[in-house]
């Protein structure tokens, strides 16, 4: 991925360890917010990028069944649409291309659509593209 793009977020970037190149700005998604009770969920992840930009925060609640999302839930780690558009409008353009490698349910691609991007994703398992494909299908008729 290094080799191939020109930017990169990497959800999970804490799990990588020392694998990731240094970067002046990681993203701390803060999955809690005001939510004031203890659960067995992480209260946030590190998002890694390329972009040559401060630290950020964002906060977007996704703790079990709460969440700040209207997506309903098709994969184990899906990601919420809002988020995603978030973070495509604060480092993409409109217009430009936004690749994602682990498509899963398609949250990227839907939210490459949503925001005027274009998008190129891969999924290898036939029951999450088709996921992605009925969802697309959706963004496209509500449009």
């Amino acid at each position: 991925m290094f080799r191939v793009a020109k930017n990169l977020i990497i959800f999970g970037g804490n799990y990588f360890g020392n694998m990731l190149p240094t970067s002046n700005c990681w993203i701390f998604w803060d999955k809690k917010g005001d939510i004031a009770f203890q659960n067995p969920f992480a209260d946030g992840e590190l998002i890694y990028t390329t972009f040559k930009k401060p630290v950020k925060k964002i906060v977007f609640r996704q703790q079990g069944f709460i969440t700040d999302s209207k997506d309903k839930r098709y994969h184990p780690t899906q990601k919420p649409t809002e988020l995603v558009q978030m973070l495509i409008e604060q480092f993409t353009e409109p217009g430009q291309i936004v690749c994602d490698p682990f498509l899963g349910s398609g949250t990227t691609a839907v939210a490459a659509v949503k925001t005027g991007r274009h998008y190129i994703g891969y999924e290898i398992n036939p029951d999450y593209f088709q996921i992605c494909c009925d969802r697309l299908d959706d963004v496209e008729e509500s449009a």
